[in-house]
């Protein structure tokens, strides 16, 4: 055959002068993993037939991978050999057995190319870290993203990765701490790798959160580098809460309506009057909140207070439809405060003390009467009661100022005068006193409270129950002195008569009129008996039923006005002289010596 070669049908090719002996290529494999960043890589020839003569001029490399490669050797006998070769530039990298230069075998099936390596020297890089589930706007959590597996973590690689590899992902400055906790991570597909969390409401804000990716490799084992993705999200689960309840005026007050000002912990919107209700604590007329104003943090509520006595506070009720700027619900609730004294009732009196029932001559002078009265709750010192006596208007009494003893009693001073009257049954009313918040007591009256007795027992008349005629030594005769009104004798009361007898009546007596016995004694005459003087001796008194002392002053109608008593016992011998030189004759025949 002319132009072909001629086989003997046992592998000889007759080329006419020449007979060659010929093989075949069974395979050439890689030696090593692929892809492949390593510095030099090799494969493994397999021949049908043992073979000698092979070199590295017998293969070439080829692919994109090609430039900057080279085959550093060639190692092996016989049927099997190993070609190693220094890698290049990335790319495919393939060994072909393309010639039979130098062979003791002619490989039929020349050239053949062996299997490629994938170079791949560029470490892999994380070319974004971005976050799915159900995150907020802003990538904020918050109390909505609170749930099983709501968070996820998507790192984003510039190239296929080794899915057995998995990175690890944290957050390395700003911890959540509990806030999320790790469910599990997966391949999404070779080049997304996604971290999945639970989002736990802690009542946490923490901001500008970081996250990192670190660790692993792409498919020819290069690791990629760490990346950092700083304040990528932040988490909001703290709930707004009311700080304080503070009351815009003074307690106690009787005012028709208070009001509170309620201030939160960050402001919040959607609140209205249903978010809050009040505490009534005794009061009657239905108190109800009437009014409510504010916005952010600070909010103003205002109420009414009903009628009565009682406290009332304002209650932060519920956080229906009350969020902050990110959409957590206000907690916390109910949360009460300010509390109101309300008092709307007038004070009124329940005791009434006098220092004295009955005003006399023992009382004249400076704050010599006095008027207390007790009120039934703490009143307002400031302001004094007026104290008046709207019936009898006694003008023996000068109001000389008004003092609280305690929170609860007023005391009104009066000078007393000595006018020398009497006045009974005299009525006190108490007005204008104010509690605390300023109710108005009620009017204070009290009828025939006391009286007064400033006029003195005088003496009217000086009289005798004796009859009138002409009385002698030894004989009694009554001496009565008859006064104003009833008086009371203690002690000694000396009446001296005008025959220089002294008559002493004797207490203790008391009545209108004091009686007293006078014995003639020797000596005493009077044409017309009758009282000189009265006088009391040292230590006595006489006094009336109101301890007014007895005027002593001899009446006009004096005893001998009112009787017509003689007093004829003679004149009074001191001695009888005898003479007794001579003899007397005389019918005498008794002395008597008085």
């Amino acid at each position: 055959q002319r132009g072909f070669p001629r086989t003997d049908g046992v592998g000889n090719i007759d080329i006419g002068a020449v007979q060659v002996q010929t093989t075949s290529i069974v395979s050439i494999t890689r030696n090593n993993a692929n892809p492949t960043a390593a510095a030099s890589v090799s494969w493994g020839v397999t021949l049908a037939d043992s073979l000698t003569g092979v070199s590295a001029s017998n293969f070439s490399l080829s692919g994109s991978g090609a430039a900057g490669a080279s085959i550093t050797s060639v190692t092996g006998s016989g049927s099997s050999y190993t070609v190693t070769a220094a890698t290049g530039s990335d790319g495919d990298l393939t060994l072909n057995f393309d010639n039979s230069l130098g062979l003791s075998r002619l490989p039929g099936n020349l050239p053949l190319a062996g299997e490629s390596y994938a170079v791949n020297k560029v470490a892999p890089t994380v070319s974004s870290i971005t976050l799915a589930g159900s995150v907020s706007p802003g990538n904020l959590l918050t109390d909505v993203n609170v749930g099983p597996g709501s968070f996820s973590v998507v790192a984003n690689y510039s190239e296929p990765m080794n899915t057995a590899i998995n990175p690890v992902v944290d957050f390395p400055v700003e911890s959540p701490a509990g806030s999320l906790s790790f469910v599990t991570s997966f391949w999404q597909d070779p080049a997304t790798f996604v971290s999945v969390y639970n989002v736990n409401d802690l009542n946490l804000d923490i901001a500008d959160i970081d996250v990192r990716v670190t660790g692993g490799e792409d498919v020819g084992g290069s690791p990629a580098p760490a990346k950092t993705t700083a304040d990528l999200f932040s988490i909001d689960t703290r709930n707004p809460f009311a700080v304080s309840i503070l009351r815009n005026a003074a307690s106690p007050t009787n005012a028709a309506t208070v009001s509170w000002t309620v201030n939160f912990s960050e402001a919040v919107t959607g609140l209205g009057k249903d978010n809050f209700s009040l505490f009534n604590g005794g009061l009657t007329g239905s108190p109800a909140i009437t009014a409510f104003s504010g916005s952010g943090s600070t909010y103003t509520v205002t109420a009414s207070t009903g009628t009565g006595e009682g406290n009332l506070a304002l209650v932060v009720d519920n956080g229906a439809n009350t969020i902050d700027i990110n959409g957590n619900l206000l907690a916390n609730t109910p949360i009460s405060g300010g509390d109101y004294a309300v008092d709307h009732v007038s004070p009124a009196a329940n005791q009434l003390n006098l220092n004295t029932l009955l005003v006399s001559d023992a009382d004249v002078g400076p704050n010599g009467f006095t008027i207390s009265l007790k009120y039934n709750e703490i009143m307002d010192t400031a302001v004094n009661p007026t104290v008046s006596f709207p019936v009898e208007f006694p003008a023996s009494l000068t109001f000389n100022g008004g003092v609280w003893l305690d929170a609860r009693t007023y005391q009104a001073k009066y000078d007393v005068a000595d006018l020398g009257v009497e006045q009974d049954n005299i009525d006190v009313r108490i007005t204008g006193g104010q509690d605390v918040v300023g109710n108005t007591q009620t009017q204070f009256d009290a009828v025939d409270v006391f009286s007064i007795d400033t006029q003195n027992a005088v003496i009217g008349s000086i009289t005798s129950t004796t009859p009138d005629g002409t009385y002698g030594f030894g004989d009694p005769i009554d001496i009565t002195l008859n006064f104003s009104e009833p008086v009371n004798l203690v002690g000694t009361l000396n009446v001296t008569l005008d025959t220089g007898a002294v008559v002493s009546i004797v207490g203790p007596q008391s009545g209108a009129s004091l009686s007293g016995t006078y014995t003639v004694g020797s000596g005493d005459n009077s044409a017309d008996l009758n009282v000189n003087a009265i006088a009391l001796t040292g230590g006595s008194t006489l006094r009336d039923d109101a301890t007014n002392n007895s005027v002593l002053t001899l009446p006009a109608s004096n005893l001998a006005v009112n009787s017509d008593i003689v007093v004829s016992a003679g004149a009074a011998v001191s001695s009888v002289v005898v003479n007794s030189a001579a003899v007397q004759r005389s019918r005498l025949t008794t002395i008597a010596v008085n």
